[in-house]
Formats: C-alpha cells, structure tokens, sequence
C-alpha cells in the first residue's frame, strides 16, 4: 500500500505541468486577440475621420480630396503606424443628390506579442469607411447664360455691382459666375464684393472676363472648369406641375389673409397681408407687393409661368418670409420657371425684411436693392439668377439652407 502511494507522488505536478503550457499559449492569444480587437476599432474610427474629413473638404474646394496622396491633410487624425488610402466611387441614388462619394481604407499592421511563438508573424487589420455629400455650392451664382439682363448698359455683366463708394455685398459660402453670355462675368461699378468669409472663394468658369474696380473683389478669382448649380433639380419639376387654375387674388389696404394654392396672381398694396404655411403655385399674374406687411412663415412661391408672371416687391414692403421646413420644396422660398426671362424686383430694408430661405430665378435678371449701410441685417438665402444688378448699399447672402436635394450633410453609405 505504501509503495503504491509513492509511485503517485508528484502525478498532481505533472498533471500541472502539462496543463499550464496549454493554458501560456490561451493567455498569450487572448492578448493578441485583445490587442487586435482594439486595433480594428481603431482602424474603422480612423477610416471614417478621413472620409468625413474629406468629403467636407471637399464641400468647400472641390477635388481637394479625391486620391490617397490627398489624406496626408489629414495626418493628425491618422494614428501613427497606420495608412490610409482613398477612392472615389459612384454614388448611390438613394438618398438623391449626392454627388461627392468616396471610401477611405485604413490599415495596420504589426509583430504579435505571443502569436509569433507559433509561426504567426504577422497580424493586421483593415476597415473601409463608404461617405456621400453634396459638392460645394455658391450661395451666390449667376447663371449668365441669357444675355438677357435687367439694363442693357449697367447690367451688361453675370454680376453687376453699383452699391456706392462704402457698400458691400458679402457672401457666406462663395460666389460663382457661370457662362460668358455677358461682356463681363463681374463688373463692380462701385463697391465691394467680399466673399472672403465662410468657404472664401469667387470662382468664374473660364475664360471670364471682370470689369470696373476689380481690386474691390475679395478675395482672389479663380477658374473653374465647372461650378455646380445646387438647384438645377427644380427646373423639371417645375416645368412638369399642372397648369394653373386660380383666380387673380388682389388687395388694397386692410388686413387680409390667403391660404396655399393655385392662383393666377398675388397683387397686394398697403395693409397687411398673411400667407398661411404653405405652398402657393403663381401663374402669368405673377407676384406685386407695393408698401405692404406680409407675414409669410413656411411659404414657398412657385412662379409657374414660362413668360409671363414677373416677381416685384418694392415700396417699403416690410416682409418675413420663411421658407417650408419639409416637403418638395423644403429651403426655398421663391422659385422661377427656367424659361421665365422677366425681371425679379425686390427693393427693401433688410432691417426690417427677413429672407430666410433659397432662391432660384434661373431665367431671370435679379434687381435687388437693399437700400440701407448696415452689415448687422439680416441677409438673403442662397440666391441663384442668370444675372445680378444689385445698387445702393449693404447686402449679405445667407449659406444655403437645406432643400430635399441639396444638403451640407455628410452621409454614411452601405
């Protein structure tokens, strides 16, 4: 009995023994697997810095960021040991209008702590980051393709500026010039066009021509091949909606309130007027607010007319007007036929006017005269015509606001 007592001694040892090499090569793994699991989070975080990084940068300067030499701007989101590489590819059609996709890729790789030990030298990780947005956009651009401007000798140019000697007009997000149908692209008569705020440029399509003070043009032109046109979408849909079937709706004086729909014309002068949330879709009667308040909260203006129906707001109207939050017109609160080649009036007191929301006039000539020297007024929203005249005094235009095709969004892509 004793005997077989000692041949067992020290079995728990070996027992041991053989259980722990096992177990060193499960602790080392999991270390490994740890180490790895960390890296490959790290790695998707780094992939979706870029790209979002990227597809901003290029909102503001388009093809800033398009090939993988172009991720060295971004090197302090790029942990060190890691590369990144990036690759423009096809946007999908859902959600509508991106125009500005890409997929960034990171990769790391490295020596394992345990896993070498079993042939395994090398472990790496990837992970790829698919980012959609819209190209950058001017809030102010001029179509220039009519020849068709509000006076033959002042406005002969896409942009004509005669604001006096100490007037401005400044820009949030860029100013663009399109087509030559004009003998200038810019021409600044008097005044300053300063679009060095915000996305900071003044892109003309080339070859351009400027005329007048030229040095009153900040900051630097420069060319573009092509400058993208945020609200080209509108001229189809516009084109396609039912004829219009309302009457003339007309009012002197009082207080008078007007639901959404279809009418041949919108005529106010003195008084009041309150345009209920909505849309309000105009025929040849067009629109005439002469010294009037109007009150006009998530409304857009659809002017329907191909020809007729000209847009004229002057005579110290005093208007707040709001563009819809939602829905197909979503940020815009006038809009023109295309092929709608009369003038679009608007002459007021941007301290006593709100225009917050788009416009888009792509027939038009566009007169505006802000008539005050402030530049704490409030401004008008993105604003795209085939020409501007713009006189007498102090005028910003607002970034573009949101429409249901046009976003500053980045957005994740499957």
């Amino acid at each position: 009995m004793s005997k077989a007592k000692n041949q067992e001694n020290g079995s728990v040892a070996v027992i041991f023994a053989l259980c722990l090499i096992p177990l060193i090569f499960f602790l080392a793994f999991i270390v490994d697997l740890g180490y790895l699991r960390i890296q490959k989070a790290l790695a998707q975080d780094t992939a979706d810095a870029v790209a979002i990084g990227c597809v901003l940068s290029n909102q503001q300067t388009p093809g800033s960021c398009v090939t993988t030499s172009s991720a060295t701007a971004f090197s302090s989101l790029i942990p060190s040991g890691f590369n990144v590489s990036i690759d423009t590819i096809t946007c999908p059609a859902n959600p509508p209008g991106l125009d500005n996709c890409l997929q960034a890729t990171a990769i790391y790789s490295w020596t394992p702590f345990f896993s070498k030990f079993v042939g395994k030298n090398i472990l790496g990780v990837s992970a790829n980051s698919k980012v959609g947005g819209y190209a950058s956009a001017p809030c102010l651009l001029a179509l220039n393709a009519t020849g068709n401007f509000y006076s033959a000798g002042n406005g002969s140019a896409g942009i004509y500026l005669d604001v006096g000697g100490g007037g401005k007009v400044a820009t949030a997000c860029g100013v663009g010039v399109k087509g030559s149908n004009s003998a200038y692209q810019i021409n600044v008569n008097t005044g300053t066009l300063d679009a060095s705020a915000g996305y900071n440029y003044i892109r003309l399509e080339s070859p351009y021509r400027t005329g007048g003070n030229t040095s009153n043009i900040l900051p630097s032109i420069t060319q573009a091949s092509s400058i993208k046109n945020p609200h080209r979408v509108f001229d189809n849909i516009v084109s396609s909606l039912p004829a219009v079937t309302g009457q003339q709706q007309s009012f002197q004086g009082g207080t008078a309130t007007l639901n959404p729909g279809s009418y041949y014309g919108i005529r106010a002068q003195g008084g009041s007027l309150v345009l209920n949330p909505g849309v309000y879709y105009i025929g040849d009667g067009g629109i005439d607010f002469r010294n009037t308040m109007v009150t006009a909260t998530n409304v857009a203006i659809i002017n329907q007319s191909s020809s007729g129906g000209s847009i004229t707001i002057k005579d110290d109207t005093k208007i707040q007007w709001t563009a819809p939050t939602s829905g197909d017109y979503k940020g815009m609160i006038l809009i023109q036929h295309a092929s709608n080649r009369n003038t679009v009036e608007i002459m007021h007191n941007p301290s006593l006017s709100t225009f917050d929301g788009n416009l888009y006039l792509p027939g038009a000539p566009f007169y505006l005269h802000p008539n005050n020297s402030t530049s704490s007024s409030p401004g008008i929203g993105s604003t795209v015509a085939d020409t501007f005249f713009i006189t007498n005094g102090y005028y910003k235009f607002n970034a573009i606001k949101a429409t249901k095709y046009y976003s500053t969004e980045v957005k994740s892509l499957p």
